[in-house]
């Protein structure tokens, strides 16, 4: 065994430093009887807001290349300086976000009315729409109702389309290397067969593979389509 000098000479405490933030200012109105209808007062509601988003992650120097491992007998140069660690650069991001919104509430058929097998009658129509800097622009609709055929028995139903912008994360990573070892096992089968271990579970586990991903700054924001109806 090393002495406990020689151990403690060549070990070192890693530091990782993550932070988000997000700044926003909004701005929101409503009112509950923009204008009459014979069943009654339509509901409006809007919104706006700007949001300012940020992303950092700082790796150690020894392991996002600003501290090289160099093999000194072959000059083999690894950018990260510690073992069982694989490269992993720092990442960092930043968007703007400007979004609105408006949604109305609109009656259709009231109880006063006395129309045949419609009691109550509501329709609500809204759309949000948002810019973002770094994917681009995207507007959604919604549109629901419900139909109340007599008192306690309600038909309703809605078509939403939604979406959801990747991360910061997902846009601006770079390449990152992860290396794994695995069993060969088309290498195992020629040994086995060939005599030179007894079964494989004698396996070398030495063959590595190394893979690399990285982020995607094209990526667009991810969009659904949804239908829903109950009683």
């Amino acid at each position: 065994p090393s002495r406990q000098a020689a151990i403690d000479a060549i070990k070192i405490t890693t530091t990782r430093f993550n932070k988000a933030t997000l700044a926003m200012a909004d701005l929101r109105g409503s009112r509950a009887d923009l204008l009459t209808l014979p069943g009654g007062d339509v509901g409006f509601a809007f919104g706006g807001e700007i949001r300012r988003e940020t992303q950092i992650d700082n790796r150690d120097p020894h392991v996002d290349g600003t501290i090289q491992f160099v093999d000194a007998v072959s000059g083999f140069v690894n950018a990260s300086d510690l073992i069982g660690s694989s490269p992993s650069p720092d990442t960092r991001g930043r968007r703007t976000v400007a979004a609105a919104y408006a949604e109305l509430a609109i009656p259709l058929v009231s109880p006063d009315m006395g129309v045949p097998l419609v009691y109550r009658a509501e329709l609500q129509v809204a759309g949000r729409y948002e810019h973002y800097s770094d994917v681009g622009s995207v507007a959604k609709p919604k549109v629901a109702g419900a139909w109340d055929i007599v008192p306690g028995l309600r038909l309703r139903g809605s078509y939403v389309q939604g979406f959801k912008a990747p991360n910061l994360e997902q846009i601006n990573a770079t390449v990152v290397t992860r290396s794994n070892t695995r069993t060969d096992y088309i290498r195992c089968e020629a040994d086995l067969r060939a005599g030179r271990i007894a079964s494989f579970a004698d396996c070398s586990q030495g063959f590595a593979t190394s893979a690399q991903r990285s982020g995607n700054p094209d990526l667009k924001p991810e969009t659904s389509t949804t239908w829903g109806a109950g009683a």
